[in-house]
């Protein structure tokens, strides 16, 4: 007689309607090879799970309506699916959505812009999104809610490279939401190379302030000499 699996924590905690969601559940008594995950009201079917050891296992959420189902895990045949009543980890499925937009989408090498992504649709106000966060590129940093959508802050990037990173949104910190093709140019961050000042010249002067300052701008070069495209723009600004 073997002792029934335990569950005490699933993360991430909630994800798409859709499914394709990996859960990593922590729990007791869970067997190699024996054991499945069942997902929803009424445990109605299991998924395959990958049991790591009695104490660990993962498996991929399958698609269900927008609601919160409990988790469990148990034989993978079984005459008696594990009971709703014996759970102790819940699952929340969420509306579908994906990303539409983010500004500003270009910023300097060095990192610290704050990008705003929004979704179509918006996302409810009562929606749990604690666990939010931005992948930009390969990295992924967190982000929080804000009245507009998300806000993130890019990371900094070589500035000896030429870069535009895709931005993805997750809303439970793994699984990244999909964008919308085309929406707005494109959901990603263009890094620029800061201006390098090669001259200034006070143009007007006074002791009570107000001076005129024109500075001589230039995109720095890179790659054996090789000017970006702004590289050839010398600007004037003047404050």
């Amino acid at each position: 007689i073997r002792t029934p699996p335990v569950v005490y924590l699933v993360m991430p905690g909630e994800g798409p309607s859709y499914g394709g969601s990996l859960l990593k559940i922590t729990g007791a008594h869970m067997r190699i090879n024996e054991d499945a995950c069942w997902v929803g009201a009424g445990f109605s079917g299991s998924v395959d799970a990958r049991v790591v050891s009695s104490a660990l296992a993962t498996c991929e959420t399958p698609a269900h309506e927008p609601m919160v189902v409990a988790i469990a895990v148990s034989a993978i045949v079984s005459d008696a699916p594990p009971s709703v009543t014996d759970v102790a980890a819940n699952f929340a499925y969420g509306d579908d959505v994906a990303s539409f937009s983010a500004t500003p989408r270009r910023g300097s090498t060095r990192g610290g812009a704050a990008v705003t992504v929004t979704t179509h649709p918006a996302i409810e106000p009562g929606r749990a999104t604690f666990s939010a966060a931005c992948h930009v590129g390969t990295i992924r940093v967190a982000a929080r809610r804000v009245s507009s959508g998300f806000e993130c802050v890019v990371p900094a990037v070589d500035p000896s490279v030429l870069a535009t990173k895709p931005v993805a949104l997750s809303l439970n910190g793994e699984d990244r939401i999909p964008e919308i093709t085309g929406a707005s140019g494109g959901v990603d961050f263009e890094y620029r190379p800061d201006l390098e000042v090669l001259a200034t010249t006070v143009e007007t002067a006074s002791s009570i302030g107000g001076a005129a300052v024109v500075a001589e701008v230039a995109c720095p070069s890179r790659h054996g000499g090789v000017s970006l495209a702004c590289g050839d723009v010398f600007g004037v600004l003047r404050n």
